[in-house]
Parts: structure tokens; C-alpha cells; sequence
């Protein structure tokens, strides 16, 4: 095995830091070379005549960037799950492998025959938190019949420290000390008395971070990266000049916040209205909405206002010299998106299967012609290099922060030569205007909501009135 090129220092830093370990997570910033750090560690396991074989588990959007990346960097022969070609890495997805039998089958019968000389990557390991999802009661287990294993991800933490336990019960259960989700539970976290299962706090966060701490090597893209500026900026419009739009978004707020009980209120009925203000702030809105009596109410509202917005910003950046992501959230936007456009583009969303998703990908990296990438936020902001653009256009956001950080990482990351330019467009005086004031805070919208129905359920009588006043004014 040979490495084709020179390691960073961020990534020389992660190599030395858990080059003694025969475990270990990679927990850097997207962009700052975390497949290049984990194929030195192969190397030097591989010399060593410790393993034989690696499988590299990645969500199945990037497997095609990943075995390029791999390429790029060394000559080891790879290939992906589904192809009969017996390599050095084989290349899984995430998806696939918790969804099929048969990869599944796969999985075991690779681990049963290399054993301890089997290398298991798994990238974007925070796919793994859910200890109830099937992709990880399939791999826990597995993970304990290895010994090299390490985890790779640049977004370990979404909702809380908990989301590292099986992360970290992976790579050895000794770490944590604790053999379930349950007992670990027992110890650090606390639940929702009004919603089972939800947490509402973890304690000894000091004594679990000292646990988890010696196997982890951490770093930031500010920390390491030399990278061309970031300018952010938005694009406005004024939709409540249109009375429809007043008049629908108005009512849409009173039938739902009417339909809530004040003295139980319920969290589902306020997260249901957010995604219709969202959804109609974004120009499409066509739902029936029953209110606390059992009327049925009709909604029937459109609206190209944000198109002419996103037409316009298009039309003011130099695509012969700059290349363009556009971020949608709901398919209604990407029919419109699709007849506006007039010039070639490339899209990739969830509706493509792999194969045409990679053709797409490959014809926005390469195509002279065609400088814009239309994607939906979910399947492109993960795991994708995408440094050919420069910007990245919001046509509407999302309500996650994590989801929003990895959608700008796409374009901000090594390899990165030109300025970056982040645009939102921006629906005035709408939800649109508090998912934004919460990412410049980086937060969310939901863990606002989340911080306000907590009070509630403490005291209903008092904050009730306070909050619903709140959300009167999204």
C-alpha cells in the first residue's frame, strides 16, 4: 500500500494522537481531511501486518466521492459492496447495510472470515446514535468481534452528549462501562414525564467527557485551515402585501394555536404548525386543516415571489466564472426551481437513485456549461465535496443547525480557492426570519420550542398566554 500524498499538520496531529490505539474517532471539521488521516492509520496497521482487509461503512450518498478520495489519495484496489471484486477496502452503505439481508448476510460473513484482521471504518458515525435503529443493533455486536475500528465524523453531537453512546460503545464497550443504552440512561440522563422517551437533561457531563476524551481527536477548520473568506448575506421579500398570503398565514396560526389544549399543551400540534407557516412563507400551500370543533377549512395559496428572488440573484452572479448550489427544502420548490431555470443544471435529491445522482454530481463537477447544483438540504448536506462552488444559495431553510453547518461545509472546506458567498432568501416577518435569527445563534428553531414547551408543562396557566403570544408572532 502506498499514500500518494502528504499529510496536513491537522491531519499528521490525528494520526500521532491515535496511532498507539487500535481504536479511535476522527471528530474533525468537514473539509479538514478526515479520510486522509484514517487511510495513514491504515497504512501503518497494514505495514504492520495487522490487518488484511477494511470495511469502510459511508452513507450511500457519498460512496462514489469516498472511493474517489481514496483513489486520490493511495493505490489500495477498492470497490463498493455490490460489485464481486475482491479489494483491500470495500466500500458499504450506511443505508444498505440496515436495510438488506443480504449486505447484512455480507457484513458477517467478512468479519467471520478476517476477524481480528479486519479494519472497520465507519464514517459519518453520528448516523449511529439511535441505539433503536436497526443499522446499529445490527453493528454493535459485530464491533465486539474487532479490533481495529475507528469512526470518523465532523458532526458527533445533534441533540445532546448521548448521542455518543453507541458511537463509543462501538469502538469498546469498556469505554463507557456501561452494557445498555438503559443502564447508561439510569445513571446520566433524565426524561420528559409529559413525553416518554424524550430526554430532558443529562447530568456528569464532566465525568462522562473524561471517558470518552482519551479516544478522540478533535479539531476545528478555524483551528487548522487557512480558507478564503465566507461572506454571508440575505435577499428579502414582502409577502403580506399580498392579502391572501396575510389573510391564510394569520388563520393558519389561529386554527392550530386555537386547537391547543392550555392546560396539556400539546408539542406535536405547534411543530405541525411551524412546517405550515414554513411551507406557506415558501410560496405553496394547499391543505385542509380541521379545527377544534371538527370544521374542515380549506387552504389554497401560491405564490413565485422567492422565485423572482432566487432569478434575480442568479442573475447577479457570473456563472460563466462561479459555480452555484441552490438549496430547496420541499419538492413543490424544486418544480418550480426546474421551470425557471432556462441554462443547464444539475439537481440531486432523494427521488434519484445512486447511479443518476452520481451522473448528476459528475456532470455539475465537470460540465463547463452547467454552474448550478439544485438539491434538496437533506441529501446534499451531507458528506459531499463540493469546492467547485462558491455559493450556496438558500431558497428556503432548515429548522437544524447541525444540517445547515454541513450544507455550507460542502463548498467551505480544503481545496477551497475562491471567496464563498452564503445567500438566504427571506420571506419578511415570517417563521423564515426566526429559523434565521436562531441559526446566527446557533441553534434551532425546534430547540426553542423544545425550551418553551418545557416551562409550560411546568406551569401552564402562566406560560401558556406568554408563549402562544410568541408563536402569534412568528
Amino acid at each position: 500500500m502506498i499514500l500518494k500524498t502528504k499529510m496536513m499538520s491537522q491531519q499528521k496531529a490525528g494520526f500521532d494522537y491515535l496511532s498507539g490505539y487500535s481504536i479511535g474517532a476522527l471528530h474533525m471539521d468537514t473539509g479538514t481531511g478526515k479520510t486522509r488521516t484514517m487511510l495513514e492509520l491504515i497504512h501503518k496497521r497494514y505495514h504492520e501486518h495487522k490487518i488484511e482487509r477494511v470495511l469502510w461503512i459511508t452513507p450511500v450518498s457519498v460512496k462514489q466521492n469516498l472511493l474517489d478520495d481514496i483513489i486520490k489519495h493511495s493505490d489500495c484496489t477498492v470497490s463498493f459492496y455490490e460489485s464481486n471484486k475482491d479489494t483491500f477496502i470495500k466500500i458499504l452503505g450506511t443505508e444498505t447495510f440496515s436495510q438488506s439481508n443480504k449486505a447484512y448476510q455480507f457484513v458477517l460473513n467478512f468479519v467471520e472470515e478476517y476477524g481480528q484482521t479486519l479494519q472497520l471504518v465507519i464514517d459519518e458515525a453520528h448516523c449511529f446514535k439511535n441505539p433503536n435503529a436497526i443499522r446499529v443493533k445490527r453493528l454493535m455486536p459485530i464491533t465486539r468481534k474487532l479490533r481495529y475500528k475507528n469512526e470518523l465524523t465532523g458532526t458527533p453531537i445533534t441533540q445532546g452528549l448521548w448521542d455518543m453512546y453507541t458511537q463509543m460503545y462501538m469502538l469498546d464497550p469498556r469505554i463507557l462501562k456501561y452494557p445498555t443504552f438503559n443502564s447508561f440512561a439510569k445513571v446520566f440522563l433524565t426524561y420528559s414525564d409529559a413525553y416518554p422517551g424524550k430526554i430532558d437533561a443529562m447530568y456528569e457531563k464532566e465525568a462522562f467527557i473524561s471517558m470518552v476524551k482519551p479516544y478522540i481527536f478533535q479539531v476545528t477548520k478555524k483551528e487548522c485551515l487557512d480558507l478564503p473568506a465566507k461572506t454571508y448575506s440575505d435577499r428579502y421579500f414582502y409577502p403580506f402585501k399580498d392579502a391572501n398570503f396575510a389573510y391564510t398565514y394569520n388563520k393558519v396560526k389561529d386554527l392550530m394555536l386555537n386547537k391547543v389544549d392550555p392546560f396539556n399543551p400539546n408539542g406535536m400540534i405547534i411543530f405541525q404548525m411551524l412546517t405550515y407557516l414554513h411551507r406557506l412563507a415558501s410560496g405553496d400551500f394547499h391543505k385542509v386543516i380541521s379545527d377544534k370543533w371538527g370544521e374542515a377549512h380549506v387552504f389554497d395559496y401560491s405564490s413565485n415571489e422567492r422565485l423572482l428572488i432566487l432569478k434575480e440573484t442568479l442573475e447577479s452572479i457570473n456563472l460563466n466564472r462561479n459555480k452555484v448550489i441552490i438549496f430547496f427544502k420541499y419538492y413543490t420548490d424544486l418544480a418550480k426551481i426546474s421551470d425557471m431555470l432556462d441554462i443547464p443544471y444539475a439537481e440531486f435529491h432523494g427521488a434519484l437513485n445512486e447511479k443518476e445522482k452520481q451522473q448528476e454530481m459528475h456532470r455539475f463537477k465537470t460540465d463547463v456549461t452547467c454552474n448550478i447544483l439544485v438539491s434538496n438540504i437533506q441529501s446534499g448536506s451531507v458528506g459531499l465535496n463540493l469546492q467547485e462552488a462558491n455559493y450556496i444559495i438558500y431558497y428556503n431553510n432548515t429548522f437544524d443547525f447541525a444540517k445547515r453547518m454541513q450544507g455550507e461545509d460542502r463548498i467551505y472546506r480544503i481545496g477551497q480557492e475562491k471567496n464563498c458567498f452564503i445567500i438566504d432568501i427571506i420571506a419578511d416577518d415570517t417563521i423564515d426570519c426566526r429559523i434565521n435569527a436562531a441559526i446566527q445563534q446557533k441553534s434551532s428553531l425546534v430547540k426553542w420550542v423544545r425550551s418553551e414547551m418545557k416551562k409550560v408543562k411546568q406551569y401552564p396557566a402562566y406560560y401558556w398566554p406568554l408563549f402562544k403570544d410568541k408563536l402569534r408572532r412568528l
